[in-house]
């Protein structure tokens, strides 16, 4: 008995990454204006041009986080960190969003990951987005949240 053929498949064509890119970065230059919503459409348009863009995501959740969004961040954050579990700015947003829906213990998990833990490069899209100046940041956050013990770890071992 002959095997039939298996039904062709179609996938959706992703959008080319210059298009992705020049959504994102009409994202940053809406959120440097303070034109949230703005920016939010133009990550919407990027994550849906192409679903696997890590800026897309983090951004989205970023823009999210910034408009007061925290459900809507950790969702967007999540899928961030699935792209790529070694995203220290997701892991940031993330664990301020969870601060912000009162659920300390995942936030404080999220801040040791972010402050301590993995370090990915940031994504080659920041240029222009709210993250170049992070790392004096992220060395800010890390001193303040390390607490008088000296290591966020510490602190996080000691959270109720």
């Amino acid at each position: 008995m002959a095997q039939a053929e298996p039904p062709a498949v179609s996938f959706p064509r992703a959008a080319s990454h210059a298009s992705t890119l020049a959504e994102v970065t009409a994202g940053h230059a809406a959120l440097r204006s303070g034109r949230l919503g703005e920016a939010l459409e133009a990550y919407a348009r990027a994550r849906e041009a192409d679903p696997l863009s890590l800026e897309a995501h983090l951004f989205m959740g970023i823009g999210f986080h910034l408009a007061g969004q925290p459900e809507n961040a950790t969702a967007c954050l999540r899928s961030a960190l699935f792209l790529d579990p070694d995203l220290w700015p997701a892991e940031l947003y993330l664990a301020l969003s969870l601060e912000n829906l009162g659920q300390a213990e995942d936030a404080c998990r999220h801040w040791v990951r972010a402050l301590e833990g993995r370090a990915s490069p940031l994504p080659s899209q920041t240029r222009g987005s709210p993250l170049e100046d992070f790392e004096e940041w992220k060395a800010d956050r890390l001193r303040r949240h390390a607490g008088p013990r000296g290591s966020v770890a510490d602190a996080a071992s000691s959270s109720p």
